[in-house]
């Protein structure tokens, strides 16, 4: 498609640039709420959740039973025109990488300063800056999450980490109730929360 001066058409463009078409389903979708896929030089396919690697490469659904249907069809190899092979234990990998994902932006914020460890902390930091996501453990205290998540009504809340993996991801131990300042970084890992819990075909994945 062409960008044009008209203003509609200009707009339309741009949202088309960041929209892909699941291969399976046919569905378009936001390139967020899609998982890139490519073949590597050892034949074997890849996920490319970063949108980095080269070569061609195919979108889908971020939907685990959406890849166990593409797995099971060959559609891989249908899409890519090639014999690429798809490796054991492939759908629970992209689980697992997903996961691993959301956890490396908790990390990044981290290290950037927009991530608020602390109950008192974070209650403290939003009488100076706006804070965008609540993050607490599953095995947090449930009156302490209870109110922090009325407190923080507006915000998005994640509790689909356990304490051992937050501590793990941030290199400090009683990582239980996070807060992320508003911000770029803030928005990629709700995304990516999403986009996990959407491959996961959890019903509370609404933001």
């Amino acid at each position: 498609m062409t960008v044009t001066k008209h203003k509609n058409k200009s707009c339309q463009v741009k949202a088309d640039l960041g929209e892909r078409r699941c291969f399976i389903t046919g569905e378009p979708g936001l390139r967020s709420s899609l998982i890139r896929f490519v073949e590597g030089p050892d034949q074997l396919i890849y996920p490319d959740l970063s949108e980095k690697l080269g070569g061609r490469g195919v979108w889908l659904k971020a939907s685990h039973s959406v890849l166990e249907t593409a797995i099971a069809k060959g559609s891989f190899r249908k899409a890519l025109h090639t014999n690429v092979t798809v490796p054991e234990g492939f759908v629970e990998h992209i689980a697992d990488l997903l996961k691993k994902r959301c956890l490396e932006i908790l990390g990044i914020a981290k290290k950037a300063g927009y991530l608020v460890i602390g109950f008192d902390k974070v209650k403290e930091t939003a009488h100076q800056y706006p804070i965008e996501v609540i993050v607490q453990a599953k095995d947090g205290s449930p009156t302490e999450k209870k109110h922090l998540q009325e407190l923080f009504s507006d915000a998005f809340q994640v509790e689909d980490f356990m304490t051992e993996e937050l501590d793990l991801a941030l290199g400090r131990d009683f990582c239980v109730h996070l807060g992320i300042k508003k911000s770029k970084l803030a928005e990629t890992f709700k995304k990516e929360v999403l986009r996990w819990r959407a491959y996961q075909e959890k019903e509370e994945n609404k933001e």
